[in-house]
């Protein structure tokens, strides 16, 4: 299948996912993707996540995850208070790309939510200045943006300064700010690539 490369290594995710289904365009542009995400659905698909993901999960400290940004909500145990897990959830699509309209209003909450100063493990990072300005007109929230440069890795990030971060210099103050802050809310749950 050529959407494997694309998707997903994880066989399991492939087929929780429906990726297959999700792809399949002959009943309407992504009509499938929104029968998958009902709520309905999304709370059984949620539960088997966290059931066939925990262990590998168990062994990250860092979630990134986007495209579409409602697939974060995959994550939402993880970084729970109990969890000790962060998550940089990357928003490069509008905000209700495949969320069905049922399920709005609900993912508005979650998503202003994640957006909250208070909120020390999950950072929302729109992926230009222009998502980061309408996730602020859509919900009332401002976000920081990137500027994504985008390498082919094969391999996990291992620094050669364990206790550093890489911060690109040409994002505005609030937005290092924030990712500052999110380093040092989560000082206690990052650790160095060696244990």
């Amino acid at each position: 299948d050529w959407r494997i490369p694309y998707c997903t290594a994880s066989p399991i995710l492939y087929n929780l996912l429906q990726i297959p289904h999700l792809h399949d365009h002959q009943d309407g542009q992504w009509e499938h993707a929104y029968q998958i995400h009902k709520p309905e659905s999304w709370v059984e698909i949620k539960r088997r996540f966290f059931n066939d993901f925990s262990t590998m999960v168990n062994d990250v400290d860092l979630v990134l995850c986007g495209h579409p940004l409602y697939w974060c909500s995959l994550f939402e145990t993880f970084v729970s208070p109990l969890m000790h897990k962060a998550m940089i959830a990357v928003y490069d699509q509008p905000p209700f790309f495949l969320v069905p309209s049922e399920a709005e209003e609900s993912f508005a909450e979650t998503l202003r939510s994640w957006a909250l100063p208070d909120i020390g493990n999950v950072v929302i990072v729109g992926f230009a200045p222009f998502f980061a300005r309408q996730f602020e007109w859509l919900l009332g929230s401002r976000i920081p943006h990137s500027r994504p440069i985008a390498l082919i890795v094969k391999d996990a990030w291992q620094p050669l300064i364990s206790d550093s971060v890489l911060l690109a210099t040409s994002i505005d103050h609030i937005a290092i700010g924030l990712i500052l802050r999110f380093a040092e809310l989560n000082a206690h749950m990052l650790f160095a690539p060696e244990g």
